[in-house]
């Protein structure tokens, strides 16, 4: 959520003794997206991630992909249909946050109630976070992936016998 995000990095940058972000999977992931747009857009669909941009394709352009396509026969199928906004949907859905653009859409409508929110919109919102002072990287700058505080530790998951060391 832009406003969660909003006032976490207001209230860090305000009292930055007293405010810990921890980082979870998901902050994480979001590091790893933008190194993906990067280099994927100089090349075909990542193998990796066409299950995915099959869903993503068939859902913008209301077509059905065959199931048994061959991934470079695919490839070839949608090469004019591929695009960066695509592929960023796609990314997101591979990384466990498939809704997380559909709910973008609908808090900047809260955010800017008068003016019509399109998918290249809510995109371009996602980009501007990633960009040197943007949100999410102001966020992540201030995040940490645990925080020892009175001799308790602080993570986004749990510490267990399995993964206790690690």
């Amino acid at each position: 959520s832009i406003r969660i995000m909003q006032e976490l990095v207001r209230l860090k940058e305000k009292y930055p003794e007293r405010v810990t972000l921890i980082l979870g999977n998901r902050d994480i992931n979001k590091l790893r997206i933008m190194s993906l747009m990067d280099r994927s857009l100089v090349s075909s669909v990542p193998d990796i991630v066409i299950p995915w941009h099959k869903e993503v394709i068939e859902k913008s352009f209301n077509i059905e992909i065959p199931k048994d396509i061959s991934n470079q026969d695919y490839k070839e199928l949608v090469k004019d249909l591929d695009t960066p906004l695509v592929r960023f949907k796609a990314f997101l859905a591979g990384m466990n946050a498939p809704k997380a653009f559909e709910f973008r859409k609908k808090e900047l409508s809260v955010l800017f109630p008068h003016k019509n929110i399109d998918d290249h919109f809510v995109f371009a919102s996602f980009l501007e976070e990633y960009q040197e002072d943007g949100l999410l990287q102001r966020y992540l700058k201030h995040g940490e992936l645990g925080k020892v505080i009175d001799g308790n530790i602080f993570v986004h998951g749990a510490v267990t016998n399995e993964n206790f060391g690690y």
